[in-house]
């Protein structure tokens, strides 16, 4: 397949004709809806959605169609987007993210990293999935949980799952990922705390996924475990999982290592599918000594001679690629600018930035950087690039041009550099407030 930009704006419109061609699969009333011929019709609607930044939603549109007394009003837009479902924008990120998933791999494997980031959104105390009352004096409020599995050789989104954070669950997201996945190369998948749970180590073993999960020091996963008292070990396991409470089972349970019952109120479903009294996990639990004196734990099943314990750091500190790309995703591509108060809005504009991300990368991992003779490595400046690879979505760009555009703004990679985490709370910017 063609990786130009021109070809990348085809393959993207391909799948938005598909989306049209099937219309009455992606709106509310398919008797109805889109039948008749409007200044807003579906393209332009999909298109519209695709592009947005942080404009006014009347600045959105003359930015879409120009500055012509005929433009189509703000009303006419929500009119027109409370038509089509969230799911044509999901369809169109999921079919385009197939089809250009990139070709760079980590020593033969595909590197995936799952996390979850949530986006506080404009409170409605109707949609109960994201709804939190307020306590101690706190103003009620919405948040909905994004669960995404990222390519962190490729720079793009893989699969990704959109749903209230009262209903959602990071470790249900990233096993409906990962069953409806059909990514065919070997894959290593990366993942922070709280994904250490049973269930999901044992539908990852069942798909053949290698996994490097980061799990607590002394509670939840490891609490169970008879480990070495030492600042680092590799300690290799075979670990029978049951839910057995037989007299000779509870026998077993005396050896920590080898036996693990698994109450019923826990999910374990390969445990309940496999129709054996006892399911085996093969893993490996590795505490790392960081250089700022902290010890980490890990829980793997790769290979100890490929990869030691030196290469298990790197690996896992490649998985910070996903907590850039959030950030990138929420404030250069613009994420956190909602042009609607619905869910099914907000569930819109997530997977058509998604989209836009992934485009935006598709085009600018080609844009060569070479500088001789220089100190460091340069990279492409993403905010750039999206502004360019907006202008090309919208037909007010040169596909020849937007390579060598994109090229000419670079910055230099400076290895070894860290900066805090801010983990204050980002609230939405509201209507009133933004400016046009």
């Amino acid at each position: 397949m063609k990786r130009n930009p021109k070809a990348i704006r085809n393959a993207l419109f391909s799948i938005i004709r598909e989306v049209i061609k099937n219309a009455s699969t992606f709106v509310r009333d398919p008797e109805r809806d889109f039948t008749r011929k409007r200044k807003l019709d579906m393209e332009s609607l999909i298109l519209i959605l695709l592009g947005m930044e942080s404009k006014t939603l009347s600045c959105e549109l003359l930015e879409h169609f120009g500055v012509r007394p005929d433009v189509a009003s703000a009303p006419a837009f929500v009119q027109q987007r409370a038509k089509l479902l969230p799911e044509a924008m999901e369809y169109i990120f999921r079919r385009f993210s197939q089809g250009f998933r990139g070709d760079l791999l980590y020593r033969g494997h595909r590197l995936l990293a799952m996390d979850g980031s949530d986006v506080q959104i404009p409170t409605d105390p109707t949609d109960k999935e994201s709804f939190f009352p307020g306590i101690r004096g706190r103003k009620p409020f919405n948040i909905t949980k994004i669960g995404a599995l990222y390519d962190l050789m490729n720079h793009t989104y893989v699969d990704a799952i959109v749903k209230g954070k009262a209903v959602a669950n990071e470790n249900k997201l990233l096993v409906e990922m990962v069953k409806r996945s059909d990514i065919d190369s070997p894959v290593i998948l990366t993942a922070d705390r709280n994904f250490e749970c049973w269930d999901t180590l044992a539908q990852l073993q069942e798909k053949g996924w290698h996994y490097l999960i980061r799990v607590k020091e002394h509670k939840g996963f490891i609490s169970g475990l008879d480990v070495p008292d030492t600042e680092e070990f590799d300690l290799p396991l075979e670990l029978s999982l049951t839910r057995s409470q037989s007299k000779k089972v509870r026998e077993l349970f005396k050896n920590r290592n080898q036996y693990r019952y698994i109450p019923t109120s826990v999910r374990c479903d390969p445990l309940d599918a496999s129709g054996k009294p006892f399911y085996t996990l093969r893993f490996r639990l590795v505490r790392l000594k960081l250089p700022n004196g902290k010890t980490e734990v890990l829980v793997t099943d790769l290979e100890q001679k490929q990869f030691p314990p030196d290469k298990l750091k790197e690996l896992y500190r490649m998985r910070w690629g996903i907590e850039t790309s959030f950030r990138e995703l929420k404030y250069t591509v613009g994420l956190l600018h909602f042009h609607g108060k619905k869910a099914a809005f907000i569930r819109q504009e997530i997977f058509a930035r998604l989209t836009l991300y992934n485009f935006t990368e598709a085009i600018a991992n080609r844009a060569a950087v070479k500088k001789e003779d220089c100190k460091f490595a340069y990279c492409v400046r993403f905010g750039e690039a999206v502004f360019i690879c907006r202008k090309l979505l919208r037909g007010k760009a040169d596909p020849e041009l937007v390579e060598p555009t994109i090229a000419r703004f670079v910055s230099p990679i400076r290895p070894g550099r860290s900066q805090p985490r801010k983990l204050n709370p980002k609230e939405p910017v509201f209507f009133v407030y933004r400016a046009a």
